[in-house]
């Protein structure tokens, strides 16, 4: 589901940059010969350069799941979820096995006391810190590749 996100994301960035390149192309037509000539120039090299970006995007996001710390990350928390599922279900079941005069108002306190200690748990926190972490360093490699893409050399502007 991730995978098409990210291909739904480049395809609409690739048509989204199509379209600004036929306007600019189209507001430079019966202009001067050497503008339509820098302008397509110019729509070449960063129609290139954005799709050498998207497949290096694509490249990363194939990377990702093959990071083993972050699949432990997400295992763990899978894990994890599952737990506090069957610990949910595990009160939800004994909530069933008792008196019908129990009060639905305690009842969900109860569960949202369960969630709220799973939670505050230290090896929930490590673990979705851990998730967290793993995302921004694959975030951060992507950024400064795809700066190192559109700013060969070094400029920023």
């Amino acid at each position: 589901m991730e995978d098409k996100y990210i291909e739904d994301s480049v395809k609409e960035l690739v048509e989204d940059l199509k379209k600004k390149v036929e306007d600019l192309t189209a507001a430079t037509q019966g202009s001067d010969e050497k503008i339509a000539e820098s302008v397509n120039m110019v729509r070449d090299k960063a129609v290139k350069v954005f799709c050498e970006a998207a497949q290096k995007a694509s490249q990363m996001a194939e990377e990702v799941k093959d990071d083993e710390e972050f699949n432990k990350a997400i295992a763990k928390m899978k894990v994890k979820s599952k737990e506090l599922y069957e610990n949910a279900l595990e009160k939800i079941n004994e909530l069933k096995s008792t008196a019908a005069s129990v009060d639905l108002k305690d009842t969900a306190e109860s569960v949202k006391n369960n969630i709220d200690e799973f939670m505050n748990r230290e090896e929930v926190k490590k673990t979705v810190d851990n998730a967290k972490s793993a995302t921004v360093e694959i975030a951060e490699k992507a950024l400064e590749t795809l700066k190192g893409w559109l700013m060969p050399d070094g400029e920023e502007k």
